[in-house]
């Protein structure tokens, strides 16, 4: 089993134990009363594929400021993106789960998913070092940074995205207030702010309130380009 991942994902491990940890749930370890599982590979694995991200796009896009930079990075760390490339790479079946986990169908949820492949890199750099995990994750980004090379990179609803470099930052979430609706009933005309820590992010209008807080949150996206 170990033998056909390692062939599947283009890696060949010195240390097996690590692969095999990074695959282990914790509800497998704990129903066989084991404390090694995939969680501290998760963690470092984490800071890694963050420190890999960061040093790719401060070297490919110098005239991009912090702001823009931050939104492609949460992209390409989110949890969505780290499960499609897991199930990309077919990681899901090489997961040991508990038997209850695996009555539930946690093995396909976009957090296992994205656990493993965030435990898997953690695993390739203990085992190879940090090129190789940058190689590693730079290989199986390739067609969403390619995207980005050809400037068709996709950004996600305005809302989610603000939403989560809130979080990665303050570890707070923004909330959304309206401020006024005018004109005619049946034309109403919202207007919305987006309130954070006491200051005022971005103020949008639209024709109903999902409009105008997601011009609310383009704003507070532009804002915190600057």
């Amino acid at each position: 089993m170990i033998e056909d991942l390692e062939q599947r994902i283009s890696y060949r491990f010195s240390k097996k134990d690590l692969l095999k940890e990074a695959l282990t749930h914790p509800s497998y370890a704990h129903e066989r009363g084991s404390s090694r599982h995939s969680e501290r590979l998760e963690f470092l694995g984490d800071a890694v594929i963050g420190l890999i991200i960061t040093d790719y796009l401060l070297r490919k896009y110098p005239e991009k400021r912090e702001g823009e930079l931050a939104r492609i990075k949460g992209h390409l760390v989110s949890k969505g993106t780290l499960a499609y490339l897991a199930r990309k790479m077919g990681l899901g079946p090489y997961i040991f789960l508990g038997s209850g986990d695996e009555k539930h169908g946690i093995r396909e949820k976009e957090s296992t998913l994205a656990n493993a492949f965030e435990a898997l890199i953690g695993a390739i750099y203990l085992d190879g070092g940090f090129e190789k995990a940058k190689s590693f994750l730079l290989n199986q980004l390739e067609t969403i940074l390619s995207e980005m090379d050809k400037g068709i990179f996709r950004r996600k609803d305005p809302k989610t995205e603000l939403q989560e470099i809130l979080q990665k930052r303050y570890k707070a979430l923004p909330r959304y207030e309206i401020v006024s609706v005018d004109g005619p009933e049946h034309e109403p005309t919202f207007k919305v702010r987006i309130v954070f820590r006491g200051k005022v992010l971005g103020v949008g209008m639209g024709r109903n309130k999902k409009e105008a807080e997601k011009n609310a949150a383009k704003e507070a996206l532009d804002m915190l380009d600057r």
